[in-house]
């Protein structure tokens, strides 16, 4: 790496820490009912390292993610993803990465999040209040050497009751690599048609009634090491929802001890900071050939449960 991108990392970090510091001591968090979708992880490995996802451009992770990932993705992937948010809450995903060529992918990706029901875990039949719901496709592509562009174009619905609203929204987002190790990115989410939502179904602290637009700007380092046998990723994210005083920070990290012909482990962590609260993020996963399977432990000491998300994949 030289001199400039080293200098042009440690001020971007310095960027990123510092506005931590800044929110947690002074960002003050509205109590708001809303969309929750902004907010929820289509990805058990993106969930244990607190979302900070938009910089690590292996792992494309549907909507969360930033678009651009596509285009430096090494294989296609198909995904499923479920996540018990609290008692009859589920929020499940489903999607499908095609690397069309070297340097451009193509993404189909849908979502629900469902409230009520028979409650997966305790069985228990709860009153079904309605759901939010969405389907995509998403496009990205390298554009030059370390630069990567991609664009998603989404369909978003939200049902309270007999009461539906619907939304269309555009995703875009860059990722830049100036050396072999770092990884800046960028990433406008939500914009697009607004909706109101005509009823509270979760009390929550960091959603509006309207379709979130965020601002996001991230990044990673992606580091092998012990001739390849050993990874970590450190990663850095700052989300902005635009028109509030929301400001989240997340900070994740993923280390893998060994990598073992075709069986490949990970453990993961990280933090999200809320205005004056902390929140841990926590992880494991497993490759094994080209099948994986990720789980994430996502605690909320505010309106959210502790909850459990898995990931189970294939790539080819």
């Amino acid at each position: 790496m030289n001199r400039t991108s080293r200098l042009s990392t440690i001020v971007f970090a310095i960027v990123l820490i510092s506005g931590a510091f800044h929110s947690s001591h002074s960002q003050q968090v509205g109590r708001r009912v809303g969309p929750q979708f902004p907010f929820l992880v289509s990805s058990a490995r993106l969930t244990g390292m607190a979302d900070a996802s938009i910089a690590v451009v292996d792992d494309f992770s549907g909507f969360g993610s930033n678009p651009a990932t596509l285009g430096m993705m090494k294989k296609s992937v198909v995904d499923y993803t479920n996540q018990r948010v609290k008692k009859g809450i589920t929020f499940e995903h489903i999607g499908i990465a095609y690397k069309a060529t070297p340097d451009e992918a193509v993404a189909f990706d849908a979502e629900v999040l469902h409230y009520g029901g028979i409650d997966f875990y305790t069985k228990n039949e709860v009153r079904d209040l309605g759901f939010e719901a969405r389907a995509g496709i998403t496009y990205g592509r390298v554009l030059s050497e370390g630069l990567s562009a991609g664009l998603s174009l989404q369909a978003l619905t939200s049902t309270t009751g007999t009461t539906s609203v619907w939304a269309f929204a555009t995703d875009i987002g860059f990722t830049y690599a100036p050396g072999r190790y770092i990884r800046y990115a960028l990433s406008l989410k939500g914009l697009g048609s607004d909706y109101d939502v005509p009823g509270g179904i979760l009390l929550a602290d960091t959603y509006s009634k309207r379709l979130a637009k965020v601002l996001s700007i991230g990044l990673a380092f992606d580091y092998p090491y012990d001739d390849k046998e050993k990874r970590l990723v450190i990663a850095f994210q700052n989300d902005k929802v635009l028109g509030e005083k929301t400001l989240l920070y997340r900070f994740g990290i993923e280390y893998t001890p060994f990598y073992a012909g075709i069986l490949q482990p990970s453990i993961r962590g990280g933090l999200v900071v809320r205005g004056l609260d902390v929140e841990p993020r926590f992880g494991l996963g497993i490759q094994y050939s080209q099948f994986g399977v990720d789980y994430g432990y996502r605690y909320s000491k505010r309106e959210f449960q502790p909850s459990h998300v898995f990931t189970f994949s294939v790539d080819w």
